[in-house]
Parts: structure tokens; C-alpha cells; sequence
């Protein structure tokens, strides 16, 4: 009994689903927003930790410890790349798309797995695979195409993202029933 809650932990689908249906629902409206408010989000970060990192490798004293110039070098690049970051949102924006194909990729090919380790144990129907794997092959386009579309891309991401978390809503609401039938049978032995 214990083996098949290993893979499968009954809340976690619905879990995901609701932050993947909330996340594709903010990139659906607002992608333009999404991608500028994460790189600039990402630089004021890294320009404010090399920064600090500044102020504390030049306030330490000498008696403390031995005060490194690789703290005073890597607080100049966080400095730096986050001034970048701030100036070239558009540039770094699509660098996003590429890893939301990444994403993609991995939440389509994880469903999928799931779905093929419990049709080991209960019967599943095959058309709970179509969502997965249409989300696994959208993730390899954004993988391979970051450029093209910028905020259509992030759109689909969404809707696609969207959709994802209804099936994987709906596939864990299905698991769980026949997960239940299942245990009670093995139960009755």
C-alpha cells in the first residue's frame, strides 16, 4: 500500500493545480508586466546584494578576519549585472520564455509520469495523457523558439499553464477515487 503513495501524495495535485491555474491566469493578463516586473525584481536583488556586499568587505576590520578581494571583485559583478538587468529587461525577458519552456517541459513529461505509474496500479483512461503531453511539446516550442512572440509566447504559456492545472485538477480528483476503490478492495482481501 505504502509503494504507491511514494509517487502520488493525494494532496499535492491539487496543490499544483490551483498555483498552476493562478500563474497561468497573471501571465494570460498581464504578460508584458509578468516579464518586465521579474527581470527588474531580479536586478534591484543582485544590485542590492552586491552592494551589500560592498559596504561590508570594505567596513570589516582588519583584526576580524582577512579581508578578501574575491568579496570586493563578486560585489562589483552582482553590482553590475544587476545594473544590466535594470537597464535591459527587454533582452533578459526573453531569456524567461526559454526557461518557461523548461518548465513546461518538465510539468507535461512529471504528469505524464505519474499518470503511467498509477495506470500500473488502477485503470487510467488515456485521454488524461492528451493536456500532458500537449503541455510537454508546447514547453519543447519555447524551448527551441524564445524569441519569437515575446508576449503571445507568455500568453500561451498561460493559457497552456491554465488548461494544465484544470486536467491535473481533474486527473487528481479521479486518481483519489479510484485510489479509494482500490484500497478498500485490497482491504476486503
Amino acid at each position: 500500500m505504502k509503494s504507491a503513495n511514494i509517487f502520488f501524495d493525494r494532496s499535492f495535485g491539487y496543490w499544483r493545480g490551483a498555483l498552476m491555474l493562478l500563474c497561468g491566469l497573471v501571465l494570460l493578463l498581464w504578460p508584458e508586466f509578468v516579464k518586465r516586473y521579474i527581470i527588474v525584481m531580479i536586478g534591484v536583488v543582485i544590485l542590492l546584494l552586491g552592494i551589500i556586499s560592498l559596504i561590508v568587505s570594505n567596513t570589516e576590520k582588519v583584526g576580524q578576519r582577512e579581508k578578501s578581494p574575491l568579496m570586493l571583485v563578486n560585489s562589483v559583478v552582482d553590482i553590475l549585472f544587476g545594473a544590466t538587468l535594470l537597464i535591459f529587461p527587454g533582452f533578459f525577458a526573453n531569456l524567461i520564455v526559454f526557461v518557461f519552456g523548461i518548465f513546461l517541459m518538465i510539468f507535461g513529461i512529471g504528469q505524464l509520469l505519474v499518470l503511467f505509474r498509477a495506470s500500473g496500479m488502477v485503470n487510467i483512461k488515456w485521454t488524461l495523457a492528451i493536456v500532458p503531453a500537449v503541455t510537454a511539446i508546447a514547453g519543447l516550442l519555447f524551448f527551441f523558439y524564445p524569441n519569437s512572440g515575446g508576449n503571445g509566447l507568455f500568453q500561451i504559456f498561460g493559457a497552456v499553464l491554465a488548461v494544465n492545472a484544470v486536467f491535473e485538477l481533474i486527473s487528481t480528483f479521479q486518481l483519489n477515487r479510484k485510489f479509494d476503490r482500490y484500497y478498500k478492495e485490497i482491504s476486503n482481501i
